[in-house]
């Protein structure tokens, strides 16, 4: 037993939903119902519920307009009460309403009733209804998208203090089965058509009739241009132009013989092209220009990470590569059983990647410095003595 809101504005699909999911199932299990829907057809919905009219009219009784405001004299128990344009019977205000539908309204579970209440905005009615409210439907209209045969519907469940959480919802298509079983219209309106302004539907506005398109077109001709690429596109006419081979020259050359013979003309051996050969890869270039240096390893349980550098003679870094962008590049990185050193591998190369030292500018070996000191306490005039070497001193003597 509970109190059922269909919220929505005119043609929203609120009578529609009432008669179809409320009134006929009610009917189809024998159910009596009460209801102020204009123009409740009992023959058409006699066929809709595929139930003998005479049933139908049985149990479907339509409530008068001015039957509504004491609805309480005019239902049964254990019936489905439907109610139209509520809000026009019960405005929205703070002053209690009578005592008769006041204890209809909070005490319609005692009688064993069901009310489904219809109007354009629950805010409308008076605060009665609204915080007895247990569901409310919200229905749209979806001719903003052009589709003035369907309606969105969206359910909510009361949470009190006149509060709501969505619980789900839906888009419906009207069925002609059902048309006529009630009036959308008042008697004697001709003009029944929805009118349907193109301004107003979203598919005719500039953005989904010239940008969209236009975004998407280019959108499938950059991923094309980037699977061409991928797949080498553009690099076959270069690769082409690379490996072809120089034009060869063919000489005739004559020999004259001494004996006055007409000289016989021979034909020079042609010189065969050499084969193309494959240029340098990147790894490659940088192994014969600079020596790779193992800056850092260390190797985890679940993966490991390397750091390749290429130092010129000046210990200068020319290059850093992690493990990844080498393996990118065609090489494996294989690591020694110890860890000191990696193996940069492709096909039959193969570099060994350390960590070598790198000594700064004027450092000397101990040998060195022993050397030195040994020297200098030879004594003389112009000896270096016992103070400290410093950079200067050292230059004059080369490490070996």
């Amino acid at each position: 037993m509970t109190i059922i809101f269909h919220e929505g504005l005119p043609g929203a699909g609120k009578s529609y939903e009432a008669v179809v999911e409320r009134i006929i199932p009610a009917l189809q299990k024998g159910r009596k119902v009460f209801a102020f829907v204009a123009g409740l057809d009992h023959e058409k919905i006699a066929n809709a519920a595929a139930i003998p009219l005479d049933r139908c009219k049985e149990l479907l009784v339509q409530v008068e307009r001015e039957q509504v405001e004491k609805i309480y004299d005019v239902v049964g128990n254990d019936s489905l009460v439907v109610l139209d344009e509520a809000q026009n019977f019960w405005p929205s205000d703070f002053r209690p309403l009578g005592e008769a539908i006041t204890k209809f309204v909070t005490e319609h579970r005692h009688r064993g009733l069901d009310i489904v209440i219809m109007g354009q905005d629950l805010k409308d009615v008076h605060t009665l209804w609204r915080r007895r409210v247990d569901q409310k439907m919200v229905f749209t209209k979806l001719d903003a998208l052009g589709k003035v045969n369907k309606y969105q519907w969206a359910t909510f469940k009361g949470m009190g203090n006149e509060k709501f959480e969505k619980v789900t919802s839906g888009i419906k298509t009207y069925d002609p089965k059902f048309f006529g079983t009630y009036l959308s219209h008042e008697a004697g309106t001709e003009n029944k058509e929805t009118f349907v302004d193109k301004r107003a539907v979203i598919w005719s506005s500039p953005l989904f009739r010239r940008w969209i398109p236009l975004a998407l077109l280019l959108a499938v001709a950059g991923l094309g241009y980037v699977v061409y690429m991928f797949k080498g596109g553009g690099l076959e006419s270069v690769a082409h132009v690379q490996t072809q081979t120089k034009p060869v020259t063919t000489t005739t050359v004559v020999v004259t013989p001494s004996s006055g013979v007409a000289a016989t003309p021979v034909a020079a051996v042609v010189p065969v092209a050499p084969a193309a050969r494959p240029g340098k890869d990147y790894i490659t270039d940088l192994n014969s220009k600079w020596r790779p240096r193992l800056t850092l390893y260390f190797q985890g349980a679940r993966r490991s990470q390397a750091v390749i550098e290429w130092y010129d003679e000046g210990f200068r870094v020319k290059e850093r590569l992690y493990a990844r962008q080498i393996e990118e590049l065609g090489w494996q990185v294989v690591p020694s059983a110890y860890g000191d050193h990696v193996m940069l591998v492709r096909g039959d190369q193969r570099v060994v990647a350390s960590s070598w030292p790198i000594e700064a500018i004027g450092k000397t070996s101990l040998e060195t410095n022993q050397a030195l000191s040994r020297a200098s306490g030879s004594g003389g005039a112009g000896s270096l003595g016992q103070r400290r070497l410093g950079a200067v001193d050292l230059a004059a003597f080369p490490e070996g």
